[in-house]
């Protein structure tokens, strides 16, 4: 399958950016000095920015998108977005064969979009992460549903990864005018959706949970993978919180069996999730939520609609609305 990615930033920071991001000295840009001494600078008036960040896990250039609220503090809340199957762009199917094979990096989707609104219109900074498109696909679908591209684009031990590089960009950002820290690192938090929501989990996996010679593995069809798959990195700064929208929770394995007392899975913090009741994935999302209630650690809010099926945060369902209501509610209860 070969997908065709377009890169047509509005407000392209060059390539250079990440080699620079780790060499400590200043680089030139064409309108005006970028970085100098580790920063990003950033102008007071920024609304939406394009930014590219260094995978650790692969060395490919993740693009994210990152959108400020208009009234600017000195150090902004700030909540990171994890895309679901769809790819956080807006992306065209030129062939008809229902596979998303031309996405344009930087132009976010219809419900990206939304969620931008609603986040800076409530305060938040939000900074799309954008885990496909440089990995040679649009969408999670076709040859990426199964290994061995699946472990190329993998919700379980790529994206969290993904996650805290975009996070260490975060700590970079300084207003060009008082050098002062953009982002308050002690309050951002990581919202996904569906295998974005995967990785969410996976993000803010504790670490400290794995038990003396445990194994990272994952089984396809009967078959078992190890040298294929990376463990959980370890990181020093962290996420405050999560929201979790549908996700695929069972992880083939990687946590170990969720459903029985052999699960190790554990979060650093408190999160919500979302499940709906028409989606084959929730049974196994309601295992993962009793053995995260086994093992302690950060504690579930656990919101279940009905009526609702897989995707319904970007298909019109009426459980959308109250749903990002009650996000928003919790984004600002844990990060003040």
């Amino acid at each position: 399958m070969e997908n065709k990615i377009e890169f047509s930033f509005r407000y392209l920071i060059p390539k250079v950016l990440y080699a620079c991001l780790t060499s400590m000295t200043a680089c030139d840009t064409a309108d005006d000095k970028l970085l100098f001494e580790d920063k990003i600078l950033i102008d007071k008036g920024a609304s939406n920015i394009n930014l590219e960040v260094k995978s650790g896990t692969d060395n490919v250039i993740l693009a994210s998108f990152l959108a400020f609220p208009s009234a600017t503090p000195a150090k902004l809340k700030t909540v990171m977005v994890m895309h679901g199957s769809g790819g956080p762009w807006d992306d065209d199917d030129t062939n008809g064969d229902g596979i998303a094979d031309l996405c344009h990096p930087g132009q976010l989707s219809n419900q990206s979009e939304a969620w931008k609104n609603l986040l800076i219109a409530n305060g938040f900074a939000v900074v799309f992460v954008d885990s496909y498109s440089s990995r040679g696909t649009c969408e999670n679908e076709g040859d990426y549903k199964k290994p061995p591209l699946k472990f190329k684009i993998s919700g379980t031990f790529v994206r969290n990864r993904d996650a805290y590089d975009v996070l260490t960009m975060l700590s970079k950002l300084t207003w060009k005018d008082s050098e002062q820290p953009v982002i308050d690192m002690n309050n951002v938090a990581i919202l996904g959706f569906s295998d974005g929501g995967t990785s969410v989990i996976s993000t803010l996996y504790d670490v400290q949970a794995t038990p003396p010679s445990w194994v990272w593995k994952q089984s396809f069809d009967g078959v078992v993978y190890t040298n294929e798959i990376l463990p959980p990195p370890a990181v020093t700064t962290k996420f405050k919180t999560g929201v979790i929208y549908y996700p695929g929770a069972y992880h083939n394995g990687y946590y170990g069996n969720v459903c029985t007392d052999k699960g190790i899975y554990r979060s650093y913090a408190d999160v919500m999730i979302h499940l709906a009741g028409g989606d084959p994935l929730t049974e196994n999302s309601e295992c993962l939520i009793t053995t995260m209630q086994r093992l302690g650690g950060g504690t579930a809010t656990v919101h279940r609609y009905a009526d609702a099926d897989h995707g319904f945060d970007n298909n019109d369902e009426p459980e959308s609305s109250l749903a990002r209501e009650r996000t928003v509610l919790f984004l600002k209860s844990k990060l003040q």
